[in-house]
C-alpha cells in the first residue's frame, strides 16, 4: 500500500460522517440494482412455474414419431429428458348433458410424462397400467353416468372423420358431430382409479372430455408411433431451427403445409426469454437496455455527488501533496482508490441487503398476492448467478463512473489554486448582478437569494442537475410503465363477460330461441348469482360503400397492395355484421330524440373502433368517418346510422379490420327479419352473456334448470373464469413490478436530491453565518431560503420538462416497433412531479437549516470550506 492509499484511508477515517454518507449512498444504489436483478429473476421463475403448472414442463413436442426414430430424439445433444404420450382417439358417449361435447378423448402418458404434464388429482391415484384410467370431474358430471372410483367402463375408441372423409384432430369441431364417424375403432375396458380436474393444457373449446390412462409396455406394443415431449438442456433462440432439423432426422410426419408436426410450449419459452419473433426480441432487448440505463443514471447521480463533495473537501490536501511532488495520476488515483475502498465495503453489503430485502418483501406480499391472483404458487426468492454477476458489474461500473469525473477534475487543479481553494467560489465581473424586477417582486430576500445562487454556480448547477435528473427519471419511468400496460391491454381481446351460452351450430341457436320455450332465458337471468346479462342475435348482410366514407388510415390498411379494381370490388361487397342487442341496452347508445317511424328502416349504431395487426404491431383504427345521416342499403331495407361508438356492449369484442362494418341494433328490430329475407344466406345464433362473481355456481344452476326442463336441448356453456384469472394474474404481476419500480426510482431520486441539497447547504455554513452576523433576522433568513427553493424548482422545471418529453418520445419510438399507440403525455404524473419537487426541496432545505442553526456563528465563521 503506497503513501497515497494510506492517506486516503486516513482521510476516510477522519471524516467518518462524510464516509458514512458516501457508503450509505453506494450501499443503497447496490441494494437497488441487486433488488431489480433479483426481482426480475424471481418474477421470471414465478411465471415459469405457473406456466409449468398449467401447460406442463416441456419445451418441444414431436407428434407421431415412428418408434424406430425415437433414438434420434433421445440421443440429441440438446435433449435433457423425454416424455411419451399418445392420443388413442375418441369414444362417443351414449348420453351426455352437453351436446357440444359428445366424446371422451383418451390420452395415454408414460410414467415420466405423468409428472411433466400437470394433472390435478382430486381423488384416487394415477393409473398404474393401460387398463386403468383417470376421469375428469367435468367428464363424470356431464356424461350422464354417475361414475365412481372402482367402476369398470368399456369404450369404443377410434379416429374422428367428417363427412368428407377428413381426419379430425382433438381440437377440431368438424361441423356437425352427429354426421361424424369413428374409424379404426378398438374396444378398451378400463377401471376408474382416480378423478381429476379437467387438464388446463387441454383446449376447453374441443368436443370431448379428457380421459387419461397409462402408456405401459402392453399398450406401447400396439402403437407404431408416439408423441414425444422434450425438455431441453439449453434453451436458446436456436432451438426452433434445431427442432426442425431433429424432426427431419426423426422422420416426423408433415402436415398439409409440408411442415413437420411440431409444437412448442411457447408460453413457457417466452418466460425463458426465447421467442421466435425477432421484432419482439428487439423490443425486449431495447427496453432492457433502457431500464439498465435508467438505473445506472440514477445510481451514478447519487454516488457521483458523494465523491464530488469528497473531492471538493480534499482539494486542499491534494494540493499539498502535489506541492511535494505528487503527479496528476497519483492525485487521480487518490479519488479512485477511495471508490475502491467504498466499493469493497458497500458492494457485499448492498448485495446482502438487496437479497434479504426482496426475500422479506416476497414473504410479506405473498398472502395478498396469492389471494388477489387466486394462485397456489408463491413468489420465491431466486438468487441466480447471472443476476448477482450483473448486479456486481453494474455496481462496479457505476462506482467507477461516479469517481472518475471528480478524480479527473481534482488531477487538473494546480497546487497553488488547490491550497487557496479559490476554484470553489468564482465571482467574475458582473456575475452576481440581478435584475431590479427580482427585487420588486421578491424583495431584498429574493434578490439576495438569487445572488447567492449566482455566487455558488457549481453547487447550484449540481443541485439543479440532480433535480432535473430526478424529475426526468420519475416521469419517463412512469410514462414507460403506463404506456407498456396500455399497449398490453390493446393486444388483449376485450372480454366483458364471465360466461356465455350458445346453441349448437346444427340448430342455429334454437336452444336459446325466443320463438319457443323462451321462458328459460328469463329464468336464467333471474338467478341470484347473475349480476348482469345481455343476449345477442347475430346476423349479417351485404352492402356497398364509397371510398369517401372511409378514414384515411382505414383506406391505407385495407387497400394495402391491392389494385384499384380489387379495392373497388371490396367496397362493393362490404359486410354489415349485425348484433341485435336488448332494446334497453341499445337505447344507451343513441340520442333518445332519434325516433324511427319507417318500419323498413333499421336503426343501427356503428362500432367504429377496430383493431389491426400489421408488421407485428397492434393498432386501433376508426373505420368510417363519423358522418351524420348516413344510410346503408341492403335488399329493400335501409340501415339508418344513429351514431358511432367505441364502447362495446357485453358480449361483443373488437373486430380486426377487414371488409366488414360491425353494427348494433335493437333486438326488436332484428327479430322476424329473417322471414322477410333481409339476411339472405345469413345466420341467426342467439347467445346469452352473463357476468357473475361465482361462475362455477352459476354454471351448475343453469345445468340444473335444463335438467328440470327435459324437453330442451342443453346449449353450449362456456366459462371464461380461467381466462379472466390468467389475465388478472398477468395484470397484477405487471402492476406489482410497475409500481415497485416507480417506488424504486422515486427513492433513488429523493435520496439523490436530499443528499445534494443538504450537503450543499452544510458546505455553506460559513456563508450563512456571515449573513446572520450582519443582522439578518430569522424571518428574513427563512424567506431567503424559501426563495432559493423556488428558484431551484423553477430552473429544474425549465430544463426538466422538455428533457422528459424528449426521453418519453424515445421510449415511445421503442414501443412503437411492436405497438401502434398514440403519443400522449402523462399529465397527472407531471403534476405530481412538479409539486413533489417544490415540496421536497423545501423539506430538504428546512432539515439543513435545523442542522445549521445548531452551530455557533463564531465556530461557523472559522470553517475553511465556503
Amino acid at each position: 500500500m503506497n503513501i497515497i492509499q494510506k492517506l486516503t484511508i486516513s482521510y476516510l477515517k477522519e471524516n467518518k460522517r462524510q464516509t458514512l454518507v458516501t457508503l450509505i449512498g453506494v450501499i443503497l444504489s447496490v441494494t437497488m440494482i441487486t433488488a431489480v436483478a433479483t426481482s426480475a429473476a424471481s418474477f421470471m421463475d414465478l411465471l415459469q412455474r405457473r406456466t409449468i403448472q398449467i401447460d406442463g414442463n416441456w419445451h418441444v413436442l414431436y407428434e407421431d414419431v415412428p418408434k424406430e426414430s425415437l433414438s434420434v430424439i433421445e440421443n440429441d445433444s440438446d435433449t435433457k429428458a423425454t416424455f411419451y404420450s399418445q392420443s388413442l382417439g375418441h369414444a362417443r358417449l351414449d348420453e351426455n348433458k352437453y351436446s357440444s361435447k359428445p366424446y371422451f378423448h383418451l390420452l395415454a402418458f408414460n410414467e415420466s410424462a405423468q409428472e411433466a404434464f400437470p394433472v390435478n388429482l382430486i381423488q384416487g391415484r394415477f393409473p398404474a397400467n393401460s387398463h386403468e384410467i383417470l376421469l375428469s370431474k367435468d367428464a363424470i358430471y356431464n356424461s350422464g353416468v354417475n361414475y365412481q372410483i372402482g367402476d369398470t367402463i368399456t369404450l369404443t375408441v377410434g379416429q374422428r372423420v367428417n363427412e368428407f372423409g377428413e381426419y379430425l384432430s382433438p381440437s377440431d369441431w368438424g361441423g356437425d358431430c352427429n354426421i361424424e364417424t369413428l374409424v379404426d375403432t378398438k374396444e378398451y375396458t378400463f377401471t376408474i382409479v382416480g378423478i381429476t380436474s379437467e387438464p388446463r393444457y387441454i383446449s376447453s373449446w374441443g368436443p370431448a372430455f379428457t380421459v387419461i390412462t397409462a402408456l405401459d409396455s402392453e399398450l406401447d406394443a400396439t402403437l407404431s408411433s408416439v408423441d414425444v415431449s422434450v425438455q431441453l438442456s439449453h434453451i436458446t433462440p436456436k432451438l426452433y431451427n434445431h427442432a426442425m432439423q431433429v424432426a427431419s432426422e426423426a422422420n416426423v410426419p408433415k402436415d398439409a403445409t409440408e411442415s413437420p408436426m411440431i409444437a412448442f410450449n411457447k408460453e413457457l419459452l417466452r418466460f425463458y426469454g426465447v421467442t421466435g419473433n425477432d421484432s419482439m426480441n428487439l423490443m425486449i432487448y431495447s427496453l432492457a437496455f433502457f431500464f439498465m440505463c435508467v438505473i445506472m443514471i440514477g445510481s451514478v447521480s447519487v454516488i457521483y455527488n458523494a465523491f464530488s463533495i469528497s473531492a471538493s473537501k480534499r482539494m486542499k490536501h491534494l494540493g499539498m501533496l502535489a506541492s511535494v511532488g505528487a503527479t496528476k495520476a497519483q492525485k487521480r488515483s487518490a479519488i479512485l482508490f477511495e471508490g475502491v475502498v467504498i466499493g469493497t465495503i458497500a458492494i457485499p453489503l448492498g448485495l446482502l441487503f438487496g437479497t434479504i430485502g426482496m426475500g422479506v418483501t416476497f414473504n410479506l406480499v405473498n398472502p395478498i398476492f396469492q389471494s388477489a391472483a387466486n394462485m397456489t404458487i408463491a413468489l420465491r426468492l431466486v438468487i441466480s448467478a447471472p443476476s448477482i454477476i450483473i448486479a456486481i458489474l453494474f455496481s462496479i461500473l457505476t462506482i467507477f463512473i461516479s469517481a472518475w469525473i471528480p478524480a479527473r477534475r481534482a488531477a487538473k487543479v494546480s497546487p497553488m489554486i488547490a491550497i487557496r481553494q479559490n476554484t470553489e467560489v468564482k465571482i467574475p465581473r458582473r456575475a452576481v448582478k440581478t435584475s431590479k424586477v427580482v427585487s420588486k417582486i421578491f424583495g431584498i430576500e429574493g434578490d439576495l437569494a438569487l445572488k447567492n445562487i449566482k455566487r455558488q454556480k457549481r453547487r447550484y448547477r449540481a443541485t439543479v442537475f440532480s433535480l432535473i435528473l430526478s424529475f426526468s427519471l420519475f416521469l419517463i419511468t412512469t410514462y414507460f410503465l403506463n404506456t407498456l400496460q396500455s399497449a398490453y391491454n390493446l393486444t388483449l381481446e376485450t372480454i366483458n363477460y364471465d360466461l356465455y351460452m350458445s346453441g349448437d351450430s346444427t340448430d342455429y341457436g334454437y336452444a336459446l330461441s325466443h320463438s319457443s320455450e323462451s321462458l328459460l332465458i328469463d329464468e336464467i337471468v333471474s338467478l341470484p348469482s347473475v349480476k348482469d346479462y345481455n343476449y345477442i342475435q347475430k346476423a349479417y348482410t351485404y352492402t356497398s360503400i364509397t371510398e369517401d366514407l372511409l378514414t384515411e388510415q382505414a383506406i391505407e390498411l385495407l387497400k394495402g397492395e391491392q389494385s384499384d379494381t380489387d379495392f373497388s370490388a371490396l367496397l362493393n361487397q362490404f359486410e354489415l355484421k349485425i348484433y341485435g342487442i336488448r332494446d334497453d341496452v341499445f337505447n344507451r347508445y343513441i340520442d333518445q330524440n332519434n325516433e324511427i317511424s319507417n318500419s323498413s328502416t333499421i336503426p343501427i349504431v356503428v362500432i367504429n373502433t377496430n383493431q389491426f395487426l400489421k408488421d407485428n404491431k397492434y393498432m386501433q383504427v376508426n373505420l368510417l368517418k363519423e358522418i351524420d345521416h348516413l344510410t346503408f342499403h341492403s335488399n329493400e331495407y335501409q340501415f339508418n346510422v344513429l351514431g358511432y361508438t367505441s364502447e362495446l356492449p357485453m358480449g361483443i369484442t373488437y373486430d380486426f379490420l377487414s371488409n366488414n362494418i360491425p353494427v348494433i341494433t335493437p333486438l326488436s328490430a332484428i327479430e322476424g327479419m329473417f322471414e322477410q329475407g333481409v339476411f339472405d344466406g345469413g345466420y341467426s345464433n342467439l347467445s346469452l352473456y352473463l357476468t357473475s362473481d361465482d361462475t362455477s355456481t352459476l354454471e351448475n344452476e343453469i345445468v340444473n334448470l335444463y335438467q328440470e326442463a327435459n324437453s330442451l336441448t342443453m346449449p353450449s356453456i362456456f366459462s371464461l373464469q380461467k381466462s379472466h384469472e390468467s389475465q388478472k394474474q398477468l395484470e397484477l404481476l405487471i402492476s406489482i413490478f410497475a409500481y415497485g419500480f416507480i417506488c424504486l426510482i422515486t427513492l433513488i431520486c429523493l435520496v439523490n436530491v436530499f443528499n445534494t441539497i443538504t450537503t450543499s447547504m452544510l458546505l455553506r455554513t460559513r456563508e450563512f453565518a456571515m449573513i446572520r452576523s450582519v443582522g439578518m433576522d430569522s424571518k428574513s433568513f427563512n424567506k431567503m431560503i424559501r426563495f432559493e427553493s423556488l428558484f431551484y424548482g423553477l430552473k429544474a422545471l425549465l430544463y426538466g420538462i422538455p428533457l422528459s418529453i424528449g426521453l418519453m418520445y424515445i421510449v415511445y419510438q421503442i414501443l412503437k416497433s411492436n405497438f401502434e399507440i398514440p403519443f400522449t403525455l402523462p399529465w397527472s404524473s407531471f403534476i405530481i412531479a412538479i409539486f413533489g419537487i417544490f415540496i421536497f426541496v423545501g423539506l430538504s432545505m428546512w432539515y439543513s437549516l435545523i442542522q445549521i442553526r445548531k452551530l455557533n456563528i463564531i465556530d461557523a465563521l472559522k470553517q475553511e470550506n465556503i
